[in-house]
């Protein structure tokens, strides 16, 4: 019988945004500084496997992971 383990991803998402600008320099300088009106894509760029794993323990309800986040 197969066990369930849980494996920690790091992934990096690129997003276009949509920019209100004169041109692309400007256009360049709002999206930097955050000045940007919506997310018009988005797709996943890179993941990696970065060698942590753990066994799921059935029925947990607080995922220790989170705990250094507070």
């Amino acid at each position: 019988m197969s066990k369930a383990f849980e494996v920690l991803l790091s992934t990096t998402y690129g997003e276009w945004v949509k920019v209100e600008a004169d041109n692309k320099d400007e256009a360049l300088e709002k999206a930097e500084a955050g000045d940007w009106e919506e997310i018009a894509d988005s797709k996943m760029v890179d993941r990696t496997v970065t060698g942590d794993v753990r066994s799921r323990v059935s029925g947990a309800t607080e995922h220790p992971f989170w705990k250094h986040w507070d």
